[in-house]
């Protein structure tokens, strides 16, 4: 398990805006092996929108809270066999995908399109998506 907190977005200030289109194809990149499980609670297109962070009376900086962001690699017996054999750091992705498993990358993009975060919060804490 690996998480870290993302700050929260204000939703009394933030800004709404359109997401371009590098972080378009970014976040279609990351969200291309996103398990069948895990949906989405609207299309991400060209018309998505994302928050920026302002400040306000309320917030002072933009942000309120904490959110964590997580990815959770469970080790099943298959997965036990395979780590014993000293894989390859692809074949123990290969096995996380398999696992259905949510990156940590994959979290955080869910965030930003839930509007619970921004890309410059996630990108200060995760590196660039």
């Amino acid at each position: 398990m690996a998480q870290r907190l993302l700050r929260k977005v204000c939703q009394k200030c933030a800004e709404k805006r359109k997401i371009t289109k590098n972080e378009l194809d970014n976040f279609r990149k990351i969200l291309k092996n996103l398990p069948s499980r895990v949906k989405l609670e609207s299309e991400l297109n060209e018309e998505s929108v994302v928050l920026e962070a302002r400040g306000c009376k309320e917030c002072h900086n933009g942000y309120l809270g904490r959110v964590a962001v997580m990815e959770l690699f469970e080790i099943t017996d298959e997965v036990e066999k395979l780590i014993l054999k000293s894989p390859a750091e692809a074949e123990l992705r290969e096995a996380a995908k398999h696992a259905e498993m949510v990156s940590m990358a994959q979290d955080a993009v869910i965030k930003i399109l839930r509007r619970m975060t921004t890309v410059e919060e996630t990108e200060r804490i995760l590196g660039s998506l």
